[in-house]
């Protein structure tokens, strides 16, 4: 978390206006698949719109939305292992697979997202090495 301004969503949610300074965009639609952009919006620019691409209409998905373009990355990025907002977790436990899509620019590479699975027990899955 050597980067993050806040260590989790309650610290986060303490200092930032919902609706001004992030959104949260949710469906539920009771699949087995849920596919998540914990950093989206203008967080990790386009992760957003991959997720919402690869939900289609079967997946459900859940996207954490940075509203302002003139925004730093990191100031409303919470790492994934902290990403702890409510919503969110109680859509993930509800799904054997869970798939996030995470941006990069490491390497002077901006174009370029990451994707990463878990199986569930979620989060518990964190907690110890996952098989």
């Amino acid at each position: 978390m050597p980067n993050d301004l806040y260590g989790s969503y309650a610290e986060l949610v303490a200092a930032e206006q919902e609706g001004v300074d992030y959104r949260i965009v949710l469906l539920d639609r009771n699949s087995p698949v849920t596919i998540i952009a914990p950093h989206g919006g203008f967080i990790e620019p386009a992760t957003s719109q991959i997720t919402l691409e690869i939900a289609a209409e079967s997946f459900s998905f859940y996207c954490f939305e940075g509203l302002a373009t003139d925004r730093s990355h990191h100031e409303l990025h919470v790492t994934s292992e902290r990403f702890d907002e409510p919503m969110a977790l109680g859509l993930v436990s509800k799904s054997p697979i869970v798939v996030a899509i995470h941006g990069r620019t490491d390497r002077g590479d901006p174009e370029t997202s990451w994707v990463g699975r878990l199986r569930q027990p979620w989060p518990a899955c964190l907690r110890k090495p996952c098989r």
